[in-house]
């Protein structure tokens, strides 16, 4: 938590009795365990996905090569184009 975070948690804290102040932490680490398992879905989806897309990609016959020389042409048009 960020110190400004702190203190925001301490100021919504202040005026609660220290069993309404527990009560509070105990929903704030219900949310936190809730919003790390999205995380890690997400994270285990993600993962998927990109192996799919390596799959998809190496039926293709797109290879690391072919996708780095085509970033780096895309980055040097862009670069043209602007107003640099």
């Amino acid at each position: 938590m960020t110190p400004d975070g702190s203190a925001a948690a301490a100021a919504e804290l202040a005026g609660l009795s220290p069993e309404e102040a527990e009560a509070r932490r105990e929903e704030w680490r219900k949310e936190l365990a809730a919003i790390e398992e999205d995380i890690q879905a997400l994270r285990s989806v993600l993962a998927k996905r990109v192996k799919d897309a390596q799959e998809v990609k190496r039926k293709l016959g797109v290879s690391v090569w072919k996708e780095f020389t085509e970033d780096v042409s895309h980055g040097l048009r862009t670069a043209k184009e602007s107003n640099m």
